[in-house]
């Protein structure tokens, strides 16, 4: 307007790698899945947030790096909803919940990638989501977590996607020296639980008067297994080495029974109606 020029201040963008790098470094080399179908909406929304974390996080060589330390804490103000979580042998509801299926789905990719687990914690008791010894759990008090580091000579980078139906995490980096692959052995099987807690039920969802005495849940079997990471030649296909790298003892849940509320009136202190 008026005839006046204005110099606008140009911003030249770099480009955070350059195609010789990405040619170089930008293969899929890790892809892993699990499923969350039949998750409550609250679950499937804890696992969505954590993994936003990680997606297009970057892992320069040398670099360590710990789940807890990149999700943070989880509470509501973070927004983070309450979902079923482990609990002294059977499941609660508490903020965060399922996030540990986000952690054994990026701990799935991180062995296929090659990169060095530095830590990785089996839950308390077994998990329908993975095969056994597979699993990383992770606490809000930092007591289990997963730490990871990147000792190759190359950058790698982690992209997330969690849809409906499943969780999936990709690595993306230079090819490593083996294709990696997963195997475990169950030690022992079905192990039975002794424990069992008496709750008080004031639902009226399990039982009404307090001298029933109903099951609300059986206790989850327990189970001894262990993981080995095995190393395959790209060309032929051949297993070159195994490596184990955990036993894992997932101990028996708690039966739970449940008592109701209400104290129940005998016939003598029942009124007689008119």
């Amino acid at each position: 307007e008026n005839g006046e020029r204005l110099e606008l201040p140009v911003e030249v963008l770099k480009p955070a790698i350059t195609t010789e790098v990405a040619s170089e470094s930008m293969n899929v080399i890790a892809e892993f899945k699990t499923s969350i179908v039949g998750s409550r909406d609250s679950r499937k929304s804890n696992i969505r947030k954590a993994l936003s974390y990680f997606n297009g996080q970057t892992i320069p060589p040398g670099v360590q790096m710990g789940f807890n330390e990149i999700v943070g804490e989880r509470t509501q103000s973070r927004g983070f909803k309450k979902a079923p979580e482990f609990s002294e042998g059977t499941t609660k509801d508490d903020y965060g919940g399922g996030v540990c299926q986000a952690s054994t789905t990026l701990y799935g990719a991180l062995l296929q990638s090659g990169m060095t687990i530095v830590r990785r914690s089996p839950h308390s008791m077994t998990v329908a989501y993975v095969s056994p010894s597979l699993d990383a759990a992770v606490t809000n008090t930092g007591s289990k977590d997963l730490v990871f580091r990147n000792d190759s000579d190359h950058p790698m980078y982690i992209f997330t996607k969690v849809t409906e139906a499943s969780a999936t995490v990709k690595i993306y980096g230079a090819r490593p020296p083996y294709r990696y692959d997963y195997k475990y052995n169950v030690l022992e099987d079905n192990i039975p639980g002794t424990r069992e807690v008496l709750r008080v039920d004031t639902t009226g969802e399990y039982a009404t008067y307090s001298d029933e005495k109903v099951l609300g849940s059986e206790a989850k079997m327990g189970r001894k297994s262990e993981g080995y990471l095995i190393s395959y030649d790209w060309d032929t296909g051949e297993e070159v080495k195994r490596e184990k790298l955990s036993t894992d003892y997932y101990e028996p849940g708690v039966t739970v029974y449940y008592t109701g509320a209400k104290v129940r009136t005998g016939p003598s202190q029942t009124p007689t109606p008119w």
